[in-house]
Protein backbone atom coordinates (compact mmCIF):
# COMPACT_ATOMS: atom_id res chain seq x y z
CA UNK A 1 0.00 0.00 0.00
CA UNK A 2 3.16 2.10 0.94
CA UNK A 3 4.22 1.40 -2.23
CA UNK A 4 1.47 2.60 -4.25
CA UNK A 5 1.35 5.75 -1.94
CA UNK A 6 4.96 6.64 -2.93
CA UNK A 7 3.93 6.21 -6.67
CA UNK A 8 1.31 8.22 -6.56
CA UNK A 9 3.15 10.69 -5.05
CA UNK A 10 5.47 10.57 -7.71
CA UNK A 11 3.00 10.82 -10.78
CA UNK A 12 1.45 14.18 -9.15
CA UNK A 13 5.17 15.74 -8.74
CA UNK A 14 5.60 14.29 -12.61
CA UNK A 15 2.49 16.30 -13.47
CA UNK A 16 2.97 19.10 -12.00
CA UNK A 17 6.39 19.58 -13.12
CA UNK A 18 5.17 18.85 -17.20
CA UNK A 19 2.28 21.23 -16.35
CA UNK A 20 5.02 24.43 -14.99
CA UNK A 21 6.23 26.14 -17.69
CA UNK A 22 9.67 25.79 -17.78
CA UNK A 23 12.21 28.11 -19.80
CA UNK A 24 13.73 24.20 -20.93
CA UNK A 25 10.39 23.01 -22.07
CA UNK A 26 9.76 26.55 -23.84
CA UNK A 27 12.95 25.96 -26.01
CA UNK A 28 11.87 22.39 -27.06
CA UNK A 29 8.18 23.70 -27.76
CA UNK A 30 9.67 26.32 -30.28
CA UNK A 31 12.17 23.81 -31.98
CA UNK A 32 9.34 21.06 -32.71
CA UNK A 33 6.56 23.95 -32.85
CA UNK A 34 3.94 21.39 -34.71
CA UNK A 35 1.20 24.43 -35.54
CA UNK A 36 0.81 24.68 -39.20
CA UNK A 37 -0.79 28.13 -41.20
CA UNK A 38 -3.69 27.94 -42.61
CA UNK A 39 -2.25 28.43 -45.97
CA UNK A 40 0.40 25.36 -45.46
CA UNK A 41 -2.51 23.20 -44.15
CA UNK A 42 -4.73 24.31 -47.18
CA UNK A 43 -1.48 22.86 -49.17
CA UNK A 44 -1.44 19.82 -47.37
CA UNK A 45 -4.91 18.84 -47.89
CA UNK A 46 -5.12 19.95 -51.44
CA UNK A 47 -1.66 17.40 -51.70
CA UNK A 48 -3.27 14.49 -50.12
CA UNK A 49 -6.47 14.68 -51.86
CA UNK A 50 -4.27 14.81 -55.12
CA UNK A 51 -2.55 11.21 -53.52
CA UNK A 52 -5.84 9.67 -53.44
CA UNK A 53 -7.47 11.10 -56.39
CA UNK A 54 -4.31 9.36 -58.32
CA UNK A 55 -4.56 6.61 -56.45
CA UNK A 56 -7.89 6.07 -57.37
CA UNK A 57 -7.51 6.29 -60.57
CA UNK A 58 -5.32 4.18 -60.79
CA UNK A 59 -7.22 1.43 -58.82
CA UNK A 60 -9.95 1.60 -61.21
CA UNK A 61 -7.58 0.89 -63.97
CA UNK A 62 -6.67 -2.29 -62.88
CA UNK A 63 -10.15 -3.06 -61.72
CA UNK A 64 -10.80 -2.08 -65.32
CA UNK A 65 -8.11 -4.17 -66.67
CA UNK A 66 -9.01 -7.47 -64.60
CA UNK A 67 -12.24 -6.99 -65.76
CA UNK A 68 -11.24 -7.15 -69.40
CA UNK A 69 -9.69 -10.21 -68.82
CA UNK A 70 -12.32 -11.55 -67.44
CA UNK A 71 -14.32 -11.33 -70.24
CA UNK A 72 -11.83 -12.06 -72.87
CA UNK A 73 -11.39 -15.24 -70.48
CA UNK A 74 -15.11 -15.81 -70.77
CA UNK A 75 -15.00 -15.34 -74.28
CA UNK A 76 -11.82 -17.84 -74.86
CA UNK A 77 -13.87 -20.53 -73.21
CA UNK A 78 -17.18 -20.08 -75.54
CA UNK A 79 -14.52 -20.05 -78.37
CA UNK A 80 -12.92 -23.62 -77.18
CA UNK A 81 -16.64 -24.72 -76.57
CA UNK A 82 -17.94 -23.97 -79.81
CA UNK A 83 -14.40 -25.57 -81.46
CA UNK A 84 -15.18 -28.74 -79.36
CA UNK A 85 -18.30 -28.98 -80.36
CA UNK A 86 -17.09 -28.26 -84.05
CA UNK A 87 -14.68 -31.45 -83.39
CA UNK A 88 -17.53 -33.43 -82.30
CA UNK A 89 -19.40 -32.76 -84.80
CA UNK A 90 -16.83 -33.02 -87.49
CA UNK A 91 -16.20 -36.97 -85.67
CA UNK A 92 -19.73 -37.59 -86.07
CA UNK A 93 -19.47 -36.11 -89.67
CA UNK A 94 -16.43 -38.57 -90.57
CA UNK A 95 -18.30 -41.42 -88.85
CA UNK A 96 -21.20 -40.95 -90.80
CA UNK A 97 -19.24 -40.92 -93.83
CA UNK A 98 -17.18 -43.76 -93.11
CA UNK A 99 -20.43 -45.68 -92.47
CA UNK A 100 -22.01 -44.60 -96.14
CA UNK A 101 -18.85 -45.69 -97.70
CA UNK A 102 -19.04 -49.04 -95.89
CA UNK A 103 -22.58 -49.78 -97.02
CA UNK A 104 -21.87 -48.55 -100.45
CA UNK A 105 -19.15 -50.94 -101.24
Amino acid sequence: VELWQGLGKDLEVAAQELATERPEHTFWRKVFDTSVSEAERQTILAEAARCAAQFDQEFQQQRQRLVRRKKVAVENVGDRLLVLGNAVDLQVLAKETEAAKSACE
